[in-house]
Parts: structure tokens; sequence; C-alpha cells
């Protein structure tokens, strides 16, 4: 795993690697794709840096370790990666409340199909702020984008993701004074105060067309 350029890329389609195996490269290629990853933890994702493509075929991920990385992903202060796509059990079911916990996710419709939105925590240190996510019942895709421009995808593109960063902006506000909300006395002044500010954000939200389904926001 030794390199020159920092533009190398690297595929292991065939053969296996132990599940013990590490070395401090594993991710510093522009492009990489490990059929076997199953030897790939939490902590080799929390090392990704500045890489365009990841693909990680059979693997023993769980959605708690990738609820992890999309932490870590939000909070960095560093781009990750372009592109990720990660295995998952042919046919399993995807729990949201494991994958999305404790993140403040928005449900868009972007090249015909709908997805989940997430959004970086500091937007002046980061280029690409806002990461789309979609599945199949074999794989999780993640993708990231500048909100400024024209996403792309092939020979389609679309309008850029402001709308989308904005709305995600006004949801975390929401859950922010939500939580300070339940921390106040009854009949407190802070309360009142706390209470107008989410009336005002929820007006805000409905002006922007999001709706809730199950208790998950969407933009129509």
């Amino acid at each position: 795993m030794e390199f020159e350029r920092e533009d190398q890329n690297l595929n292991i389609i065939r053969g296996e690697i132990p599940e013990d195996y590490y070395h401090p490269n594993l991710f510093k290629f522009t492009d990489v794709h490990y059929c076997d990853a199953r030897w790939i933890r939490l902590e080799h994702l929390l090392s990704i840096k500045n890489n365009f493509a990841i693909t990680l075929g059979k693997n023993n991920l769980t959605l708690s370790d990738i609820n992890k990385f999309l932490h870590h992903w939000m909070n960095s202060e560093y781009e990750l990666f372009s592109w990720m796509k990660i295995d998952i059990v042919k046919g399993a079911t995807v729990d949201l409340k494991v994958l999305f916990r404790d993140i403040t996710v928005l449900r868009g419709y972007r090249f015909g199909r709908w997805q989940r939105l997430i959004s970086v925590k500091s937007p002046m240190t980061r280029s690409h702020q806002i990461m789309s996510i979609v599945w199949t019942d074999s794989r999780i895709d993640m993708s990231t984008w500048f909100v400024y421009e024209r996403p792309q995808q092939g020979d389609r593109d679309d309008e850029p993701y402001v709308p989308e960063l904005e709305v995600l902006q006004l949801l975390k506000r929401n859950r922010v004074l939500n939580l300070k909300l339940k921390r106040v006395g009854e009949g407190s002044l802070e309360k009142q105060e706390l209470t107008e500010k989410i009336n005002e954000t929820n007006n805000q939200l409905q002006l922007k067309g999001v709706e809730f389904n199950n208790g998950w926001p969407f933009l129509r």
C-alpha cells in the first residue's frame, strides 16, 4: 500500500483480507475499493480525509458504526469524501432511528428519487456542506455536495442545495430550542421566550414548504 502520488487509486476486487489487517495508508488514495472489507472498523473510517470515492464491499460495520461516522462527517473541519458506498446484508431492514440517532435529517427529492439529507456543523470550513444518503436492499450510498453549485450525476444535473441547507439549519435551531425548553421551569419567562422562538421557527419551516410524515421532515 505504499504510494508516491496523491492521486493514486486502489482497487482490491478479488481475494480475502485478514480481519486483523491494518495499514496506515488504507484510505490514503483518491479512489478506494475494497471488495472484502470485513477488516474495516469504525476507527478506520475516522481516518478518512480528502478522498474522492470509497467503496466497501462485504463488511462487519453496524448501523451504529455508520451513525458515528455520520456524526464525524458533520463535525469535521475538513472534507472526508465525495462518494461512498457501503454494502449491507441483502434484504436487511435499515433502522432509521439507529442510522440517524441524534442527527437532524431532511427528506428531499433529487435526481428522481427521495433522499435523506444532512449538513455539516461548520459551513465556513467545508466546501461540501450537504450529504445525500440513499439505500437499496444491499447498499448504503452517501454523496457530498457543494451547496451553491448545480449538483451533477452522470449527464444529469439539478438545482443547487441552498433551500435544503436553509431548512436543515432551521431544523437544527428548532432541535436546540426544544431541548432547552425541556430544561426550563413551567411559567418562567425563559419558557415563554423559547416557545415564541420555536413557533417562529415552525412558521419559517412551513413557509419553506416543510411537512412532516411519521415525525420525519420532508421538503415538498
